[in-house]
């Protein structure tokens, strides 16, 4: 958590505290960064204009949870965590502004995030 106190010059102030969430953003569209299990999630087309296709070919039925976050780290949509296997899910991304924004999808002990461009 970050917070932040602005004070104006009358004397005024106000905070806020905003959750962040930090992604280090090194590679190009469609790296993986895996931690933990070997997780083969295929994210299509990217970059998308209206669905995106999420496609997962796990090893094993794992429980996983997914949420769309923009590059300020606010969470567009997310989902509760269900079971995966080999199952393809379509997001749509027709009421989301163009732009970049990142996956991240979260199981236990383990995360994998991709970056996602929206046109």
């Amino acid at each position: 958590e970050v917070s932040m106190t602005v004070l104006n010059g009358a004397g005024c102030s106000d905070a806020i505290v905003k959750e962040i969430t930090v992604i280090n953003d090194a590679n190009a569209t469609n790296v993986k960064e895996v931690f933990g299990a070997n997780w083969d999630i295929v994210v299509f087309p990217n970059p998308t204009e209206n669905v995106l296709n999420l496609e997962f070919n796990l090893n094993e039925a794992q429980k996983l949870s997914y949420r769309l976050v923009n590059v300020y780290g606010s969470t567009v949509t997310q989902t509760t965590e269900r079971m995966y296997t080999s199952d393809r899910v379509s997001l749509d991304m027709s009421n989301v502004a163009a732009g970049v924004y990142y996956l991240i999808f979260a199981g236990e002990n383990q995360k994998m995030i991709r970056k996602v461009v929206k046109m």
